[in-house]
């Protein structure tokens, strides 16, 4: 979560602050502490990996746009095979 919050603040508070509302939900199924912490990291984990490998992706494909002649299109026309 420290790297996201270096390089996404409002994304990782957002991230958090639905995070805690999932504890807390979770809290009140009446799971065993243990059970709750568990589930918490895993999901917190699940979050993070998701929005970290979107980013990398993002960012991958706005450095292949950059390495493009230019000229080229940034996307096939909608008619040609993929």
């Amino acid at each position: 979560m420290a790297e996201l919050e270096s390089i996404e603040p409002e994304l990782a508070g957002h991230a958090m602050e639905e995070l805690s509302l999932i504890y807390q939900g979770l809290s009140r199924t009446g799971a065993r502490t243990g059970q709750l912490r568990r589930l918490y990291r895993q999901i917190e984990s699940l979050v993070l990996v998701s929005i970290l490998a979107l980013r990398h992706a993002q960012l991958r494909l706005w450095e292949d746009e950059d390495s493009a002649p230019p000229g080229a299109p940034s996307t096939p026309p909608p008619d040609s095979p993929a």
